[in-house]
């Protein structure tokens, strides 16, 4: 069951879903705004292969400035959200973009769209412009929209015992490694 601009509203004041900062403005008829955070993590340009068996840190850390960062055409950065959130064990989140932003080429998410229950922290976003002209993105911008769906049941292991990303804050790079294999 996918909650309602009510539903939301009615969790959030109960202290079920915790959405931090919080507005009443960006509660839409089934989904809520987030904006996008300060800080984002670019990647610099390298003819090096990526191995993924190895993922010391390789992005680097920028603050987004006052007169906006510009997102050149096919770059791909790590932003996060300015909400941190709570999602209670029986219920899952979705990230999607903004229609009025995928309508201007943005992605706001190449595949992780998914936030697990019992997550808890900022959501980290990956942002990609389509375009074949730069575009600027503004920290505080409505970046993209958290749907919630409630479960039939909590699962047996939330996200706080196995999720790697837990507490996250700020754009986080991949922990892929810690995968198992």
């Amino acid at each position: 069951m996918i909650l309602s601009d009510y539903d939301i509203r009615t969790y959030q004041e109960r202290g079920a879903l915790e959405i931090s900062p919080y507005s009443r403005n960006q509660i839409n008829p089934a989904s809520y705004d987030v904006r996008l955070g300060e800080t984002i993590r670019t990647f610099p340009p390298s003819n090096e292969p990526l191995d993924l068996r190895d993922l010391t840190p390789h992005t680097k850390v920028s603050v987004i400035p006052d007169e906006g960062w510009v997102l050149e055409p096919g770059d791909f950065l790590l932003g996060t959200t300015e909400e941190r959130v709570y999602i209670p064990e029986d219920m899952v989140c979705m990230v999607n973009g903004k229609s009025s932003l995928g309508r201007l080429g943005i992605l706001v998410h190449v595949t992780a769209g998914y936030v697990d229950p019992g997550f808890e922290g900022e959501i980290t976003l990956e942002i990609s412009n389509l375009l074949p002209r730069p575009v600027i993105l503004y920290k505080g911008m409505r970046i993209a929209q958290l749907v919630f769906a409630k479960m039939a049941s909590a699962p047996g292991g939330g996200y706080h015992i196995k999720g790697r990303y837990q507490g996250q804050e700020g754009p986080t790079e991949s922990r892929y490694t810690l995968d198992e294999r």
